[in-house]
């Protein structure tokens, strides 16, 4: 049993994969302003499997957290929003 089970912690996964994977403020701006714009405003995003590589090489990530990320990124990829 995770730390998530245990503590009956309940997140809406496709909720959170999403907006972690393709926030809405993205969606958002990128309506407003043309292509040279955005990346003017918002720079190079990081790729979600970007976010998700640093936080695998990170030290100092607690061991509960990997089945967090595990969790998180298996939901991702069958949203497809992990790029």
């Amino acid at each position: 049993m995770g730390i998530l089970e245990r503590d009956q912690i309940k997140f809406d996964w496709n909720w959170l994969a999403d907006h972690l994977c393709s926030p809405p403020y993205e969606k958002q701006n990128t309506r407003m302003l043309e292509e040279d714009e955005v990346a003017e405003k918002l720079g190079e995003p990081k790729s979600c499997r970007v976010v998700v590589d640093e936080l695998y090489t990170r030290e100092d990530l607690p061991v509960p957290m990997l089945g967090f990320v595990d969790r998180l990124v298996q939901t991702a990829m069958e949203l497809n929003v992990y790029d």
